[in-house]
């Protein structure tokens, strides 16, 4: 897959990825690391942010959350359906997080959930130590990972701007 092949299969079928993004409860995808969830209010860096379900879900706990999504449909679709203070949205994307790390905040928690997967093996080097820099002292970097090819047996490459 080409890198903006990602992108174009989103925008293809971005309705249906907004609903099915939308109807995946976030309580259930957090539930086997929700210990590891800070329980004050804190600073959240969701990479990856789609649709700002996550983002929505961690603003509603009273955190305040840099939502990192590449795709601009994504962007102002989440804008749209999660209006929120407390989320601040950029137009950035892994593996360099250029307009991300120029702001030099740090983050408690930087949240990757289903992204890690699009990039492939030396995007994943360069992209490791930037994730390091986005976190906080006693900061903890949590993502979901897919082991594996995916349906057409490649490894998907990075989904850029």
């Amino acid at each position: 897959m080409n890198p903006t092949g990602v992108l174009e299969e989103y925008a293809h079928d971005a309705g249906r990825l907004v609903q099915s993004f939308e109807e995946i409860s976030s309580a259930k995808v957090y539930a086997d690391v929700a210990h590891l969830l800070p329980a004050l209010p804190s600073r959240i860096a969701d990479i990856g942010a789609g649709t700002g379900r996550d983002a929505a879900w961690f603003a509603a706990q009273g955190h305040s959350v840099l939502a990192v999504e590449p795709t601009e449909f994504f962007r102002t679709t989440g804008m749209a359906l999660h209006p929120s203070p407390r989320i601040e949205w950029v137009g950035d994307a892994l593996p360099d997080l250029e307009r991300t790390l120029a702001r030099g905040e740090v983050f408690d928690r930087v949240i990757l959930c289903a992204v890690w997967q699009h990039l492939c093996e030396e995007e994943r080097a360069r992209a490791l130590p930037n994730l390091t820099r986005l976190l906080a002292p006693d900061g903890l970097l949590i993502m979901s990972l897919r082991h594996g090819p995916n349906e057409s047996g490649c490894y998907p490459r990075a989904a850029r701007m």
